[in-house]
């Protein structure tokens, strides 16, 4: 057996400005989450966090820090880093995030700083970044851009990826689409690693359910719709159009970091995914989420399926 979450957990006042700590397992999320974020998709084999993180400000701007330990939750045992072999288990993380949400009336701007390490994989990352928000009169735009320094697998690492978002409120829902660009690797023989280190992201809201992709060596346009059929019930419909950016020089690697295709294999790089579900909110504590994917290239391409997408039932309980 495993522990999947348990912490000490205070919150105090310094100078009028308040502040919480949460000391040992835990989850992390801060920002859009596509650089460290939580898809609450699975009890086991999600990446959860020993250590310590900080939050200071409350309703205006506010400041986040952590330093923590990744582990993966298994179930044959406690903190069986063996058994979990991937490059992100077991690594040390380190970050700051800054968000002011009246940096001009109405603008959002975030700024965040992030290094992973890991000794067995010789990675020392670091995330530089910064996104942006703002509600124009009938769209919402947002936007995030990041960098990426310091030595990937022994080499030099320089990678960057970029956002781009425009959403349209409706009165029970809203439509939205998105251009996100994760930079791949030019040449897997020379002294440079230019493949984005996608670390801790959420995968699931801006590359689809299906975990065909990650965010490295991919450019995708997503086309969103949700929609609150009643208090209770919300559908939702997304359509991704991915594109492996160096399909002959780079990997297409899943979101588990499975390989799908080898650098040089890639005549049939991408493809489109639709997912579409339904979330029922039982009541504060239970909920109901059932979704189906497709993607376009089932089976044609190695490690994507027999053809028939996939089909989800989770029930979540938050006591």
């Amino acid at each position: 057996i495993d522990l999947h979450e348990g912490f000490l957990f205070t919150e105090q006042s310094l100078s009028g400005i308040p502040f919480s700590l949460v000391l040992g397992r835990q989850k992390l999320s801060v920002g859009s989450g596509r650089i460290l974020g939580q898809k609450d998709w699975t009890n086991t084999g999600a990446y959860l966090f020993d250590g310590a993180s900080v939050h200071i400000g409350e309703g205006g701007r506010s400041m986040d820090f952590y330093g923590v330990l990744s582990v993966a939750v298994n179930p044959s045992g406690l903190n069986l880093y063996e058994e979990v072999d991937d490059r992100y288990t077991n690594n040390v993380l380190y970050g700051v995030f800054y968000r002011d949400p009246k940096f001009f009336e109405g603008h959002t701007l975030d700024f965040y700083a992030q290094v992973r390490s890991s000794a067995s994989s010789d990675d020392s990352v670091l995330t530089l970044g910064t996104a942006y928000n703002h509600s124009f009169e009938t769209i919402v735009m947002d936007a995030e851009l990041a960098g990426q320094f310091g030595k990937y697998d022994g080499k030099t690492h320089r990678a960057s990826m970029f956002n781009l978002g425009l959403t349209y409120p409706l009165g029970e829902g809203s439509l939205g689409v998105s251009y996100t660009l994760a930079t791949g690797d030019s040449d897997p023989d020379d002294d440079l690693s230019g493949g984005f280190d996608p670390g801790f992201g959420n995968r699931h809201e801006f590359l689809g359910i299906m975990d065909y992709f990650q965010l490295r060596n991919i450019q995708s346009v997503k086309f969103a719709s949700a929609f609150q059929i009643t208090d209770q019930l919300r559908f939702f419909a997304d359509a991704y159009l991915f594109t492996v950016l160096k399909p002959q020089s780079d990997d297409w690697i899943a979101a588990n970091g499975g390989l799908i295709q080898e650098a040089g294999e890639g005549f049939e790089s991408g493809g489109v995914e639709l997912d579409i579900g339904l979330s029922y909110v039982i009541d504060k504590s239970f909920s109901l989420d059932i979704g189906h994917g497709f993607f376009s290239k089932e089976p044609q391409v190695q490690g994507t399926g027999e053809g028939d997408g996939f089909t989800y039932i989770q029930f979540s309980s938050s006591l």
